[in-house]
């Protein structure tokens, strides 16, 4: 029913099917935006210490979206909320 609905995108010469990895990181990208923005009006003022230096704060969309995917690969985000926490 839902493949009538959406044709697949093929990777040429796989035959894989690559939508809905396209869907997934679209989705993902659109959470870390939403959580970057709310980080942005809730953390500014964090001082910066061990985990959030001057390239992962939330001073800046940008930095704040690095410090996220930091979070979500898990690198270190103990530390970090550690830090958000104090």
């Amino acid at each position: 029913m839902f493949s009538d609905i959406v044709t697949p995108v093929h990777a040429i010469g796989f035959g894989i099917d690559i939508k809905p990895g396209i869907v997934i990181v679209f989705i993902l990208a659109i959470v870390v935006f939403v959580y970057s923005v709310l980080g942005l009006n809730l953390f500014t003022f964090i001082v910066h210490q061990d985990s959030i230096d001057e390239q992962r704060n939330f001073e800046t969309l940008g930095s704040s979206m690095l410090l996220l995917f930091q979070c979500i690969t898990g690198d270190g985000w103990s530390e970090i909320m550690e830090i958000g926490r104090a």
